[in-house]
């Protein structure tokens, strides 16, 4: 009988033991995905936030940042049975596929990417005598871009 009561108490132990680490883990806590005791503010009580209007300093560092660089052209193979278009060419904002060497009916490696540097240079040689880029909203007179509108 004496044996009974001893693992009664082993017993009521584990139950409380399991019971207290239950309480500490459960599904409801933020650490396991649940809400827990977290207040979510509902949608009117949340602060309110200024609306970010650019400056005429911020629009032309955007339209500088966003002007094309110089072109890269690198051998980039499309395993597509036509050599010719075996180099990609690249400015940071645009990449194209030039068909180079068309008049040649078997291209080598080494022979596109010596057509691919000329190409290269060039679109560079283009692009140094350009004019600046800018976008058609910020040619006088043109006004200002649709989203400045709102």
């Amino acid at each position: 009988m004496a044996k009974a009561s001893g693992d009664g108490k082993a017993l009521a132990l584990a139950a409380a033991a399991l019971l207290l680490l239950s309480g500490c883990s459960g599904y409801s806590s933020p650490r396991f995905g649940g809400g827990g005791d977290e207040y979510v503010p509902e949608f009117e009580e949340r602060g309110q936030y200024e609306e970010y209007v650019p400056s005429d300093e911020d629009i032309q560092a955007a339209i500088e940042d966003a002007a094309p660089s110089r072109w890269t052209c690198t051998y980039d193979p499309t395993f597509d049975g036509n050599w010719h278009n075996d180099v990609i060419c690249q400015n940071g904002l645009s990449a194209h596929r030039p068909s180079l060497r068309g008049w040649d009916d078997f291209v080598t490696e080494a022979e596109i990417l010596e057509s691919g540097r000329e190409y290269e240079a060039e679109l560079n040689a283009q692009l140094e005598n350009a004019e600046p880029w800018q976008p058609s909203w910020a040619e006088p007179g043109a006004g200002s871009p649709s989203w400045a509108d709102n």
